[in-house]
């Protein structure tokens, strides 16, 4: 015959148990920091490496192999170094908002706004201009908006475009409704007329569908040719006077890489009094992306 444990002895053997659950995840949670610390200074010390081993990329391993070569760069790709050492301050010591007027937020605001000055850096010509100055940086800064990525970015273009080519409302009180709802579809001679190319990222195609799907605005997809290039002249043909509101055409394409006629379809747009906007996020580093070389479109998208 055995012995039941009593009540006391359960709880001692439950909180021994407990305990040694704990310490154990104890222990797991400081090794994972301590990898996590050694990856760090890992990633800030070595130069960018495009071998990942095969401990951190299985799914992209199906043979077992050593070593796997990313070459999905243009989708996604490693911060670079230098970036990461310039940033990191911002993101431990100098945490502050850069909208604040308290003193924690005076070191981010002046990060952003030298930000915003070497954006611009890669829009204007180095052989004509010289460094852009503290009197132009406040001009700088109403012209370059930062967004959290380039697709946020193609959609606020297409969204500003279309708001700054609308007749404000009569009635200030259906002004005030039209801010906070969802303005109803305007009759179809009314609507806003947009045009754009077969081949342009999701960002913006799949965008202005939904919004012509929606009775929004009035739709001209001009397909490109066999080497992914759209005609600067089937662009101007598409254009409907008075009515279309924007054109946008990426400068080069993220899959077939194509450079498209940006400066021709810019001056045709300049013309045509039609506002124009660009999605340069593949051409930037790669490229000249200057305002002269691009025909000095209104409104570029840079990622």
């Amino acid at each position: 015959h055995g012995t039941m444990p009593n009540q006391s002895t359960s709880s001692l053997a439950a909180a021994a148990a407990t305990g040694a659950a704990a310490a154990l995840l104890i222990t797991y949670m400081y090794s994972h920091a301590q990898t996590r610390r050694r990856r760090k200074h890992a990633l800030l010390d070595d130069d960018n490496d495009l071998i990942l081993s095969s401990e951190d990329t299985t799914s992209c391993n199906p043979n077992n192999s050593s070593k796997c070569i990313y070459l999905d760069h243009n989708g996604t790709t490693p911060i670079y170094k230098p970036v990461l050492r310039e940033m990191l301050p911002y993101l431990t010591e100098h945490f502050g908002n850069p909208s604040s007027g308290h003193a924690y937020g005076s070191a981010p605001k002046a990060a952003v706004s030298l930000a915003r000055r070497r954006v611009m850096s890669l829009l204007v010509d180095s052989s004509s201009s010289t460094d852009i100055d503290t009197q132009q940086s406040a001009a700088v800064d109403d012209c370059i908006i930062f967004t959290g990525c380039g697709t946020e970015s193609d959609n606020l273009a297409i969204q500003l475009a279309l708001l700054s080519t609308s007749s404000p409302p009569k009635d200030k009180r259906l002004a005030i409704h039209l801010a906070l709802l969802s303005a109803p579809s305007p009759p179809k001679d009314k609507r806003k007329h947009v045009v754009t190319c077969n081949i342009e990222h999701p960002a913006v195609l799949e965008c202005l569908k939904i919004m012509q799907c929606r009775g929004e605005i009035d739709l001209s997809i001009v397909a490109v040719n066999d080497e992914g290039i759209v005609s600067a002249d089937d662009i101007a043909n598409a254009i409907i006077p008075l009515r279309t509101a924007l054109v946008t055409v990426m400068v080069a394409n993220n899959e077939v890489g194509s450079l498209q006629p940006i400066k021709q379809i810019a001056q045709t747009c300049r013309d045509s009094g039609v506002l124009f906007h660009t999605d340069a996020a593949q051409a930037v580093g790669k490229v000249s992306v200057t305002l002269r070389d691009l025909g000095h479109p209104d409104m570029i998208t840079l990622v």
